[in-house]
């Protein structure tokens, strides 16, 4: 997952998660969150009760009605390419509360990698 603060594309990022040498124990979560209104990327660090239910792609679990009509890895590349790729081209992968897209601050590169280390 530390691949996604230098990744290029969505597809990058979602091959990492679905093909990408992981330890973890559990799936990285795909859903949305209406706090920012946007689909997030989410390191469970318990067993979560929908992950035997959900539509599963390898590693990603997509906990998203929308999302889990999706029949293929390949759609759900194109719906998050259509809705993510000028942010992602741009470096700007994080929303914030005020609406506002940006880099990732060097707090949250932190936080990420501490949140994938401890996974393993």
């Amino acid at each position: 997952m530390v691949g996604a603060i230098k990744a290029k594309d969505i597809e990058e990022i979602f091959n990492e998660i679905r093909f990408g040498d992981d330890q973890r124990p559990y799936p990285v979560v795909l859903n949305f969150c209406e706090e920012i209104d946007e689909y997030v990327l989410s390191m469970p660090s318990a067993p979560k009760k929908y992950f035997d239910d959900c539509k599963a792609f390898e590693r990603l679990c997509i906990d998203d009605d929308k999302l889990e009509n999706l029949d293929t890895f390949e759609q759900l590349l194109v719906f998050m390419n259509a809705k993510y790729d000028k942010y992602i081209k741009a470096g700007t992968y994080s929303k914030d509360n005020n609406g506002s897209w940006n880099g990732f601050s060097p707090t949250d590169i932190s936080d990420i990698a501490k949140a994938d280390r401890s996974k393993l």
